[in-house]
This record gives C-alpha cells, sequence and structure tokens, in this order.
C-alpha cells in the first residue's frame, strides 16, 4: 500500500453493503439500503455505519492503528449476525457487538480509494467461519472448520488461521474442563502414506500452535491424522477436494 509524500497509508475505505447487485453504487456516499464503512486513517481505524431506516448515519467510533506505507499487510473481516472484527495480520483492529445494523442481508464489499493511494491487492478470499463454534463442540461434541490453512504440501499454518485458531481457544478457556482432539485430514493428491504423515503433522501443528500462542494445556488435546481416508466428498474437482482438506475438533 503507498500514498504519496506520506509515511503512513490512508484513505482508503473498506465497505459491507446491503445493496443491489446490478447497480453497486445506489447511493452514492453511502451506498445501497444499509452498510457499515471502516476507512483507514493517518493513525487510526474510523467506522461507522448507516441504513435506510435511520435515515443516514447511526454509529460511529475510532480505534488506534497504522498501516506504514510499502509495508505488505493481511486483513481479514470477520461477521457474525450483528457483530464485525478487523484484523491487521494478528492484530484486532476493531470489535463491533452491533458493527451491523439488523434487518439487512449484506451482499456486497467494496473498497474505495482517493487518487493519492496505490494499494496493491492479492489473494483475496470470502469463506465461511465458525458460526456458533460453542454450541458444535460442547452440545453437538465435534466442529469440523476450514479456517485453519496451510502452505501447500506443509504443516505451515497460514496467518490467516488466527481468528480461526482464537475462537477455538476462547470456547477452551471458556470451559476449562473441555478436552479435545484434533483431527488432521487431506484430499487425495498424493501417495496414502504421504498423505497420512501430512494430515498427522498438520494436527500437531494446531495443537503448538493453541498451545504456544493461546496458552491452551497440552494436556487437554490430543491429536491424530486421517490422510485422504475419510473424504466427505468425491476427490473429482478443485471444490470438493477443498471439502476433503480440513481439521475437526472433538469432545472427549
Amino acid at each position: 500500500m503507498t500514498v504519496t509524500n506520506s509515511e503512513n497509508m490512508f484513505g482508503i475505505d473498506f465497505l459491507l453493503v446491503s445493496g443491489t447487485l446490478d447497480n453497486p453504487n445506489e447511493g452514492g456516499a453511502i451506498p445501497g439500503k444499509a452498510g457499515t464503512k471502516i476507512t483507514a486513517g493517518y493513525d487510526q481505524a474510523d467506522w461507522t455505519n448507516y441504513s435506510e431506516k435511520d435515515e443516514g448515519y447511526k454509529d460511529h467510533g475510532s480505534s488506534a492503528n497504522t498501516f506504514k506505507t510499502g509495508e505488505k499487510y493481511h486483513v481479514a473481516f470477520w461477521v457474525q449476525k450483528q457483530r464485525l472484527r478487523m484484523y491487521s495480520n494478528e492484530n484486532k483492529i476493531l470489535d463491533l457487538p452491533r458493527g451491523m445494523i439488523v434487518g439487512y442481508n449484506y451482499n456486497i464489499f467494496r473498497i474505495q480509494t482517493t487518487d493519492d493511494v496505490n494499494p496493491i491487492i492479492g489473494n483475496f478470499r470470502i469463506a465461511a467461519g465458525l458460526p456458533d463454534t460453542r454450541n458444535k463442540l460442547l452440545s453437538v461434541g465435534k466442529l469440523i472448520t476450514y479456517g485453519i490453512q496451510f502452505d501447500i504440501n506443509s504443516d505451515k499454518i497460514k496467518t490467516e488461521s488466527y481468528a480461526t485458531l482464537k475462537e477455538i481457544a476462547q470456547v477452551l478457556k471458556d470451559n476449562p474442563s473441555l478436552k479435545i482432539k484434533i483431527m488432521g485430514y487431506t484430499d487425495s493428491d498424493g501417495d496414502d502414506a504421504s498423505n497420512l504423515d501430512l494430515s498427522k503433522r498438520r494436527a500437531a501443528s494446531v495443537k503448538t500452535e493453541l498451545n504456544k500462542n493461546f496458552g491452551i494445556d497440552n494436556g487437554r488435546m490430543e491429536t491424530d491424522g486421517k490422510g485422504e481416508s475419510q473424504p466427505v466428498a468425491p476427490n473429482d474437482n478443485a471444490v470438493n477436494k477443498a471439502k476433503n482438506r480440513r481439521v475437526e475438533f472433538i469432545k472427549q
């Protein structure tokens, strides 16, 4: 991200909008029927939300944060019902319990800049997060997640997995008697033995991450891997293979 003659990046907006797909600019400065806008300021992130029923802007606030020009950042947004969180690398910038105004279907993610801002954006991804994590682990007893990502053919966990790992760690912290088994799975690419080994190493990496960075006691976690032996979809295309590359958490 760069800004002309400035050490810090500013003047870029991130918007989650409830709007019409064939006219994404409807409404002009406050597009859509409702939305939440986060603006990267010089040394803070400003946010505001708005809706037709509120006849314009409703709530607003800010949080200290600085993006340096010429540096690479992994920016992530997490939405669950009205709650909106924003992360920069592994740092939570915003946590808004009522950031999204209720009663609207938010279907557009929008990035706006001024002429002075020249961001380079790559690896853009929208994924399902962890709805009802607590219930899945405590009541159902099993949670399947695709939010934990690894480098190709590696057990190295990608940075974008942080939000998912933190959600799971929070459930474990809130329930100190809970013990889990972490299971790794792969798709069918490669040979059986290599995939089995990779799935076990990936499960072990998740355990290490939960212990090292979130303080979860190793004694509360077991690990194992099943490789490609238990697919949840046929390994016949890229979408189905992605479904089979997963991590499961099982209540013990």
